[in-house]
């Protein structure tokens, strides 16, 4: 999965847990954070997997681990917003999970950070301060300017 097709699969999914952030208070709230969290999960084992991310196991090796750990807490009965917070938080708080997030290559310091990965970083600092709808609004201009639909 390269390029734009990518992208586009991470703001997906990062549309998802954000939804699933909007709605965590409804009934079934906490099974769409744990979904939202195993699939944001699946997406970064994936290609984590890619030749560029194995040679460099660390940080990326221990920080999927961790996710893993609460995911499949999640998966045997365990609370689906206690796996959410720890995705979310960890990428929030990880620059090599956006850019693994988007599929750019290994992180190195800020500057490496391609376009969608710097809107992650805002699109999280806009959960943590501002909510959801704020966020999403920032995904969908994103979505937007990648011509996402048509891919």
């Amino acid at each position: 999965m390269e390029g734009r097709k990518c992208e586009c699969d991470a703001i997906h999914l990062i549309v998802g847990l954000t939804e699933a952030l909007d709605a965590s208070e409804q009934p079934g709230g906490d099974d769409m954070m744990g979904r939202a969290a195993k699939n944001i999960l699946r997406h970064l084992d994936n290609r984590f997997r890619d030749s560029g991310y194995t040679e460099r196991e660390e940080p990326y090796y221990h920080l999927l681990e961790e996710m893993r750990a609460s995911v499949n807490l999640y998966n045997f009965g365990g609370s689906g917003t206690s796996a959410e917070e720890v995705v979310r938080n960890l990428i929030h708080s990880n620059h090599e999970l956006k850019q693994l997030m988007v599929c750019g290559p290994p992180y190195k310091d800020r500057e490496s950070l391609s376009e969608t990965a710097k809107v992650l970083v805002e699109v999280f600092e806009t959960l943590e301060n501002e909510g959801p709808m704020d966020a999403l609004f920032l995904l969908a201009n994103q979505y937007e300017k990648l011509g996402c639909a048509t891919v």
